[in-house]
């Protein structure tokens, strides 16, 4: 099996409202042939050469979102090999999970300077009960995320496909 690029996505809390905030994929109108089209994901991407997984995940949110006020920049909750693919081509990737704080979900967008962007941003209010409303509308591995989360355990052990 072939090595991927790394990767890093991250959770983005925000403090007011209490709430995660996630980009929607496009539909498969706007991307044909898109997996997930139209579902909210962690905001993220691969890592460019050299890149370090921390900086990844910074430069992604800032080519991604914008809007954003940290109160706690990105820090590291999980990182593991998981099995991908590209194309049609299994690859065994690198992923690694970050967790951020916002003061405020409010103005919070896709950035339209951006052209690979299609989509909108998703906010979940912060409870298990919006969570499990939302389980439809985003991708399993942002649902099991959020889930992981919100729930407060341990990041270690943890296993995205459970």
């Amino acid at each position: 099996m072939a090595n991927g690029d790394p990767s890093s996505v991250t959770i983005i809390e925000s403090v007011v409202p209490p709430a995660y905030i996630v980009e929607l994929r496009p539909t498969d109108a706007e991307v044909p042939g898109i997996t997930y089209p139209d579902l909210g994901q962690l905001p993220g991407g691969h890592g460019i050469p050299g890149e370090s997984e921390q900086a990844t995940a910074e430069r992604e949110l800032r080519e991604e979102l914008v809007g954003l006020n940290f109160v706690h920049p990105p820090e590291l909750l999980w990182s593991q090999v998981t099995e991908s693919r590209e194309g049609a081509v299994p690859v065994d990737r690198r992923v690694s999970l970050f967790g951020a704080v916002v003061s405020t979900a409010a103005g919070v967008k896709l950035n339209p300077d951006n052209p690979k962007l299609r989509g909108d941003v998703l906010i979940i209010p912060k409870n298990e009960q919006q969570l499990e409303a939302h389980k439809g509308r985003l991708t399993p591995f942002a649902y099991a995320a959020l889930k992981h989360h919100l729930s407060g355990a341990s990041w270690e052990g943890w296993d995205p496909k459970k």
